[in-house]
């Protein structure tokens, strides 16, 4: 059974982000990151098969670690939780790539699949790693997270360009996760789990 009790007080940190590389949206989504989750999350328990259970358990139980050697090539899967049309959707796995930049911050990048996703994560107060990234399909990226709209969740084309944010964690020397809320499609919560 899924020890949801203990991951939702995972999914409560930052209650709020007013930072002012952070969209005015992308704050609200963050804002309701907790109560988002154990929604989606609960839904998609209710609605899984005992396979999808299983997976969801590796995905969501284990508990954050400190973030070390997370460097290079990882697969990586988006596990879809209480859909607008299906309560619960985990993907196959794809390939991702996470690199160092100079000031502190690591570039995730999905490189393969018909969704993707590039972005920056960035340590911020309380030891939390903040993803500021954009999520596009063929074609895209349009722009960078920086320069989408500031004020509004329009998608920007070519790709359907589309901020993602959420919060980076280590969960295992080779497994990590991206807690998205809100995402902007087809879900009420995503999770990219990274394994190598």
């Amino acid at each position: 059974m899924l020890k949801t009790v203990g991951f939702v007080a995972l999914a409560t940190f930052c209650a709020t982000i007013a930072r002012a590389d952070v969209r005015l949206p992308d704050q609200e989504r963050l804002a309701n990151n907790a109560d988002t989750y154990a929604e989606a999350l609960a839904s998609a328990v209710s609605a899984a098969s005992q396979s999808e259970l299983r997976l969801l358990e590796q995905i969501v139980n284990p508990p954050e670690i400190e973030l070390s050697n997370v460097e290079g090539n990882w697969n990586c899967r988006t596990a879809k939780l209480g859909g607008r049309f299906l309560e619960i959707v985990i993907y196959q796995d794809f390939r991702c790539r996470i690199t160092k930049v100079d000031d502190g911050t690591y570039n995730l990048e999905k490189l393969t699949g018909s969704q993707r996703t590039s972005g920056q994560f960035s340590k911020i107060e309380g030891g939390k790693w903040l993803y500021l990234g954009v999520g596009y399909v063929d074609g895209g990226p349009a722009v960078s997270y920086d320069e989408l709209p500031t004020d509004t969740n329009t998608p920007v084309d070519p790709g359907s360009t589309h901020s993602v944010v959420g919060y980076f964690e280590m969960t295992g020397e080779n497994t990590a996760r991206l807690m998205q809320p809100s995402p902007q499609y087809e879900s009420q919560y995503d999770i990219l789990y990274l394994t190598r």
